[in-house]
């Protein structure tokens, strides 16, 4: 006994151009729909994937900007304590931020990346 099984893929946003007649056959106006709807597909993905780039860019941008205003802000508050309150805490405060941004800056400035 010999079986053969026949089977066709298709992979797309739309069918063969037999399949799409055969469509249009069976139910009239059917194919205009089909491509009307891959139309309207294709214009959402253009569309979030023009949102995921703004998105991409506001967050590099945010990743940047964060750790600045945040160690600008301690460093302005170390000085003021320095200045106003107790020169050694105030001064032990600066030192440490100004350590932690040295590292920082050490550990990223070796040729490594970060992720």
């Amino acid at each position: 006994m010999e079986q053969h099984v026949a089977a066709t893929f298709h992979a797309g946003p739309l069918p063969p151009a037999r399949e799409l007649a055969a469509y249009d056959q069976a139910h009239a106006g059917a194919a205009a729909w089909i491509l009307q709807q891959a139309e309207l597909n294709a214009e959402h993905v253009r569309e979030m994937e023009r949102l995921g780039a703004r998105l991409q860019t506001r967050d590099a941008l945010l990743l940047r900007l964060l750790p600045f205003c945040f160690v600008t802000l301690f460093v302005m508050c170390a000085t003021v304590i320095a200045i106003w309150g107790n020169v050694w805490f105030g001064g032990s405060l600066l030192a440490s931020a100004l350590g932690g941004v040295g590292l920082a800056y050490l550990k990223n400035s070796g040729g490594v990346k970060p992720r």
